[in-house]
Formats: C-alpha cells, sequence, structure tokens
C-alpha cells in the first residue's frame, strides 16, 4: 500500500509541492519497501562416506572435519553392537542462502545409524566431533526442515528461517578446542536420531543472519504482499537486556481451555515509532524498548515488577500503568504509574484480602488481568482464584491521576478465563470468557456507579457420565449435571463502531452436548457478530441470545440447553453469527488466536492463525464491514505468529503487532 499524501488542494502550488516534500516516505517505510524475504537454507552434498562410528573416544574415520565416536561410559567401551549404535553416512557440502545474507557455510548431513543396539538400552552412545582450524569460541549448529519445538530443548537458542531452524547445539570455548585434532562436541547423542540432521560450525563472533541487517541489532524482512498491502518485520535483538516470552514454543492453541497473560505489548509513539512492553522470563525485570523512526532503538528497564505483569496500558500523555502481581497465597498486588520516561509517579497496593480485591492466588494459568486507560479512568479486569476456592473476575474503575478506586471490585465471570477491555467514548467495554456462571461469553458496559453485561455467545457442554449426591438425599443421575470448564472458545477482540460493537470469536458451530467429548469436537472458525449499543437495556432469558441484541445477518442457532452443577436446566441460543471461515476437517483445520482492529470508519481487520489439533500452521487475514461482509481476503501473512494474549496496534495506515523468538522482538507491520 502506498503511503498516505496530505494536500490541500486550495493552497498555493509551491506551498503544495512543499507539503507534499515534507510527506516524502520515512526510513521507516522505505525500509519496508527494500526488504526482502526471509532467507531460505539449502544443502548441497558433494562428498559421503559410511562410516562405523566405533572409535573409543576419537574417531577412527572421518570426513572433512567431522567424525563420531563411542562415548567414554561404566569405565570402558562397550564396541560390540549388542551395546552401542553403529554404522553412520556422513555427507559433507555447501550450505547456501540464496538471498546472500550469510556465505557459503560447510556442512554435514548425519543419516541415523544403520545398526541399533541388540539390546533395550545403550551402553555407550555417540557423540559428534569437529577439528577446528583455530583456537577461538565456536558454535555449533544444526539445522532442521520444519519447526516441531517439541524436539528443541528450552534452553537452546533458535535461528528461524523459511522453511527451516537453525539450532544452538553448543558452545565450545577456546580453552577447549584440540588444535590438529578432534574436539569432542558433547550431548550430540547421534545414537538417537531417527531423522538425518545437518551440523555445521561457525565462530562465536560470526552472526548467523535471517534477515537483513538495516542497523545495529536490527534486521528486517518481506513476510508477504496481501490487500492491504505490504506485510514486513523488524526483528530488535534484546538479548542483553533479557529474555523475552518465546511466541514459537508456546503450544497453547484451540485444545487449550485456558487464555494466555499479556506477554508482549506494544504501544504506537506519535513520531512513527513504537514501544514495546515486555518481562525478562529469566530474571522478572520489566523492559520498556523503543523501536525509532530511524530504526535504532533502545531498551530501558521499568521500576517495580514482581513474580508476574498482570496487564499495562498507557494514556494520551504516554504516563504508563501496570499491574503486577506475586507468587504464593494472598499475593503483593501493585498497580505502578510511571511517566512515559519510565520514571515512577505513583503505585499503589491492592489489597488481596476477601472483603476487597478477594485474590487468594494468582500465579495458575487461569488467571490473569487486563488493563484499559480511557477518560482519566482505568478499567481493571482481574481473574482470581478467590478465598472461598472459587475462580471468578471482578471489574474495577480507577482514578487515572491519583489510582483511587471508582468503582470498587464487583463480581464479572464464574468461571472467567479470558477477558478483553476496550472504551467506546462514553463507556468501558468488558468481554469475558464464562464457563458457567454464566456459561457464555459475557460483555459488560461499565461506567461510573453503574455495570451491566449480557451474554452475547453461547456454547456447548459435556455432561458428567456419573451420578452426583447433590446432598439432601439429592441424587443427580448421569448426564443431568455438569461441572464443564472447557468452553470450546477463545476470545478475539471487542470493537466499538458507529453501529455497536463488534465482537470476534473462535468457537465450534455445533451445540450437540451429546456429540460434546474432547477439547476439540468439530473445527474451531472465526465467529463474528455486531452487538447493538443498548445491549445492556435488555432483558435476557437465561442464556438466550435475544434477536434484537445482534445487529448482524447470519446463522442462528435451534434451541439448545445444559444442565448446571446443581442440575438445573438451563436454556441457550445463539442469534445472527456471522462465521468468517469454514474449516470442516478438525486434525488439520481451525482457526486460534483471532485478533481484530478497526482500520477506518467502516473496515475492520480479522487476523488468525490455522491449525491442526495441536500446532500452528499457517497466520492469516481478511478485512470485513461492521456487518461481517468480507471486503478482502482471506490471505496469508506469511512466516509470522501472533501472540495468544496479546493485541494489535494500530497507527494511521500501520498496523502492528508483536511476537518474540526468546531474543529478539518481533515488529510485525502491515502498511
Amino acid at each position: 500500500m502506498k503511503s498516505a499524501f496530505f494536500i490541500c488542494l486550495s493552497l498555493p502550488l509551491h506551498l503544495a509541492i512543499s507539503t507534499l516534500q515534507a510527506a516524502a516516505p520515512s526510513q521507516f517505510s522505505r525500509e519496508l519497501d527494500r526488504a526482502r524475504p526471509l532467507s531460505s537454507l539449502e544443502f548441497t552434498g558433494s562428498t559421503s562416506k559410511f562410516v562405523s562410528g566405533k572409535g573409543a573416544g576419537l574417531p577412527n574415520e572421518s570426513v572433512g572435519d567431522a567424525g563420531i565416536a563411542l562415548i567414554f561410559a561404566q569405565n570402558y567401551y562397550w564396541a560390540s553392537n549388542l551395546w552401542s549404535a553403529m554404522g553412520y553416512t556422513i555427507t559433507m557440502g555447501e550450505l547456501n542462502d540464496p538471498q546472500e545474507r550469510n556465505g557459503s557455510i560447510t556442512t554435514y548431513r548425519i543419516s541415523p545409524p544403520a545398526f541399533s543396539p541388540d539390546f533395550s538400552f545403550v551402553a555407550s552412545g555417540n557423540d559428534l566431533f569437529f577439528k577446528f582450524p583455530r583456537k577461538e569460541d565456536y558454535v555449533v549448529y544444526s539445522m532442521r526442515q520444519g519447526v516441531d519445538f517439541d524436539e528443541i530443548p528450552q534452553e537452546a537458542q533458535v535461528i528461524r528461517f523459511r522453511d527451516s531452524v537453525v539450532t544452538e547445539e553448543a558452545v565450545i570455548a577456546k580453552n577447549d578446542v584440540l588444535l590438529n585434532g578432534f574436539t569432542r562436541i558433547p550431548g550430540m547423542n547421534l545414537h538417537n536420531l531417527h531423522e538425518s540432521k545437518l551440523f555445521f560450525y561457525l565462530p562465536k563472533s560470526t552472526r548467523l543472519h535471517s534477515e537483513s541487517v538495516v542497523a545495529k541489532g536490527v534486521g528486517s524482512s518481506r513476510l508477504s504482499s496481501t490487500p492491504l498491502g505490504r506485510v514486513g518485520r523488524f526483528s530488535l535483538d534484546v538479548s542483553s537486556a533479557g529474555k523475552p516470552f518465546d511466541t514459537y514454543r508456546n503450544q497453547a492453541g484451540p485444545g487449550s481451555s485456558y487464555a494466555e497473560d499479556n506477554q508482549l505489548l506494544c504501544f504506537p509513539e506519535s513520531d512513527e515509532g513504537l514501544s514495546v512492553l515486555w518481562k525478562d522470563t529469566a530474571s522478572n525485570t520489566l523492559w520498556r524498548t523503543r523501536l525509532n523512526p530511524d530504526l535504532t532503538f533502545h531498551s530501558k528497564r521499568m521500576p517495580f515488577c514482581l513474580d508476574f505483569l498482570g496487564a499495562a496500558t498507557r494514556d494520551p500523555a504516554g504516563n504508563w500503568y501496570y499491574l503486577t502481581y506475586g507468587a504464593g497465597e494472598d499475593p503483593e498486588i501493585f498497580l505502578v504509574k510511571t511517566d512515559a520516561d519510565g520514571k515512577l509517579l505513583k503505585k499503589r497496593e491492592l489489597s488481596p484480602s476477601p472483603d476487597s480485591f478477594d485474590a487468594w492466588r494468582m500465579e495458575e494459568v487461569w488467571n490473569g488481568a487486563r488493563l484499559h486507560h480511557a477518560a482519566g479512568r482505568l478499567c481493571l479486569v482481574l481473574s482470581r482464584t478467590m478465598h472461598n476456592g472459587h475462580q471468578g473476575s471482578a471489574v474495577t474503575l480507577f482514578n487515572a491521576a491519583s489510582l483511587a478506586t471508582t468503582n470498587p471490585p464487583s463480581q464479572n465471570a464464574s468461571h472467567s478465563f479470558d477477558s478483553r477491555v476496550a472504551h467506546d467514548g462514553r463507556s468501558f467495554l468488558t468481554m469475558s470468557l464464562g464457563d458457567n456462571y454464566p456459561r457464555g461469553v459475557v460483555v459488560g458496559k461499565v461506567e461510573d456507579a453503574h455495570e451491566a453485561g449480557r451474554v452475547v455467545f453461547t456454547y456447548r457442554t459435556r455432561h458428567a457420565s456419573d451420578s452426583r449426591d447433590a446432598g439432601n438425599g439429592v441424587i443427580l443421575p448421569p448426564n443431568r449435571w455438569s461441572n464443564d470448564n472447557r468452553t470450546y472458545t477463545e476470545l478475539g477482540d471487542i470493537v466499538p463502531i458507529n453501529e455497536g460493537y463488534g465482537v470476534l470469536l473462535a468457537s465450534e458451530r455445533g451445540t450437540s452436548n451429546r456429540l460434546t467429548t474432547d477439547a476439540i469436537n468439530e473445527s474451531r472458525n472465526l465467529a463474528y457478530l455486531l452487538v447493538s449499543r443498548d445491549f445492556d437495556s435488555m432483558d435476557q432469558n437465561e442464556y438466550v441470545v435475544p434477536d434484537r441484541m445482534i445487529l448482524t445477518k447470519g446463522w442462528s442457532s435451534p434451541p439448545f440447553g445444559f444442565y448446571d452443577y446443581g442440575g438445573n436446566r438451563v436454556n441457550q441460543r445463539n442469534r445472527n453469527i456471522v462465521w468468517l471461515t469454514s474449516y470442516h476437517q478438525k486434525e488439520s483445520t481451525n482457526a486460534s488466536r483471532p485478533k481484530m482492529i478497526r482500520r477506518d470508519k467502516d473496515t475492520l481487520l480479522v487476523v488468525w492463525e490455522k491449525w491442526t489439533t495441536d500446532s500452528h500452521v499457517s497466520t492469516h487475514g481478511m478485512e470485513i464491514d461492521s456487518r461481517g461482509k468480507m471486503k478482502s481476503g482471506p490471505f496469508k501473512l506469511g512466516e509470522t505468529r501472533l501472540s495468544p494474549g496479546d493485541r494489535l496496534a494500530a497507527s494511521g495506515k500501520r498496523i502492528f503487532g508483536v511476537t518474540s523468538d526468546g531474543r529478539n522482538l518481533e515488529v510485525t507491520v502491515i502498511e
């Protein structure tokens, strides 16, 4: 999409030309223009040799600089194939990058062992050995096709290329390098290989780049071209500050019942820059990283962070507000305010006691928070395990200047496994994922001295297969009560628009309780509905959504219902849902991590990930109008991911999203 130029046609010609010149593309835009696709790495083999791998402590055969030998064990080596694997094909070749971001790298492909031990255990395994040319620090890497992070140790650093992953396998210190001989690379365990794997080494001082370097610690890449415009990414190496949450290792997808906390919160700056608030997962410190318009960046530590960052927001002056809390029972909970540069202005401790915020424990995965600033107020939705053992969310309003409470905590939903907060210019809007009281997506309207909520979408239930003693001599039979914590639904976003409130979800279309047996019973699809602005004044019978509450024209479910924990029959019905996707193979196609943001008066951008039942496949987007009619798409967004608990941000014609690989903050830009 071309940059927008704003020219007043009534200006004199020389002023119009000056305005045009002043609106020349920024460095940010220019770099997006010339960004190149992500690198691929291609291996070409040249020399192959079959080696036994039976050398005792040192290779007795080698190919180039690579060899394989037995690992010393049990005071001597068991060289018989009764006790150890043997027979490896080593192919030496070159690893090349068609984008020419890296030079040609000598690489070795090693096959799985041809012969496995005759017994069920390995007495002596096999490790990799390299001949290093100089005494210096080296990093040994492996490369595999695809992205199966379950096979990669949590502590291992990965570098993602277009269709493969490079993993740092070992760091060999200078003093451990044996010149004119083989140096063992510990922990390679080649006897456990199930498929061929590529290995290579580089001096530690040599960086491997999957993206183009545009500034110190900043890489760029082109991800895709879409009807919305170009999609690019800037990667910021923040490893000197800490280790951000790793989006790629997070495998919470459509089968998860619980939401994720805020992890990577992005906020556009007025000068075309962007600030990201993130927590170092290793040290519990909080950081603000600012990407400047000239593509330099800097990270600054923010004051006062406990074990968890619950939520954060900003006001128009740039002041930061965040909720942080500790672990354990009756945790410390603080609401913190800083100025734009991170100087502490105020902090207020929130009492966890039953007569206040009633937070017995906070660190469990099903607890969390959302925070939003508007009109001099802060709206906090806090999900917590209460002192009576139940879990639920409470809504509270604060004065943003003083952090004083203006609306005390009031119950929102129980259980509450996810939430969102927005503002429509007058009222705060909340959206909560309730599993029982009520069982549905609850949209609430919150003002000073006013709060009201209604169920706008409800879902199926798995009934208990055994009987339960309900007390007072009442026995509830099988299939006549439930305690189903699954909601079969993920929250997307709630977005105020002129006609009402756009709501995005990912859910299952079916309503049959009898067919509700698994975490995923049928493909998850994107559901959109436009909620009336005066929904809070409408009467609602149990969880039956009134027809006039939903302004879209779409699919309405038949009446259905479930038996709650007390054995009471509860009626349900959905109205006027616009299904934006039509996935139908649950093993391979499910919508997950949905997000939505307003682009202009009548255009909403919807993005989501497509998953199998348990792994990411691809990332997509589309544009719809306020009634759910598709305007463009669907289209792929390229090799990018969506953080599960975080939201998109908009600045003019740009849409930002932030993810991380544990070393870099990855700022995805749609322009």
